[in-house]
């Protein structure tokens, strides 16, 4: 009986390692640079600040700057510069979850922000 414990424990302890071995919130779980399948690109910085570069449907690039906030596993990011839409001045919130170390998930909790709310709903892949 007592092989059979010891791969069990060994599995165990690296399913836990794995776990433990990316912030799940706070700053250091967002700080990178990301991308979507949209082809936006995210990159949050530890400071506080955000750049946002993603395509125009009319064709071109959008480039979009500003400040966020993190309360636990919740982001609130405010545009401060760059082609936003009118509606997009404001600031949108949202949850977030990094579902392994390589990905991160928002999940809207308000925003009349709809181009925004409609980008960052996506999958976001580290960079």
């Amino acid at each position: 009986m007592r092989p059979r414990t010891f791969p069990i424990l060994v599995f165990l302890l690296m399913l836990f390692d794995g776990c433990a071995g990316f912030p799940h919130s706070g700053v250091h779980a967002l700080v990178g640079s990301w991308t979507n399948r949209v082809g936006t690109l995210l990159k949050i910085r530890p400071g506080g600040t955000f750049d946002a570069f993603a395509r125009d449907p009319r064709g071109g690039k959008v480039h979009v700057w500003g400040n966020y906030t993190i309360v636990g596993d919740t982001v609130t990011f405010r545009g401060s510069g760059g082609d936003a839409p009118n509606d997009c001045h404001g600031s949108g919130m949202y949850h977030f979850q990094r579902a392994s170390v390589d990905i991160l998930q928002f999940t809207l909790v308000r925003d009349n922000c709809r181009s925004r709310a409609q980008n960052l709903s996506l999958t976001w892949h580290r960079q």
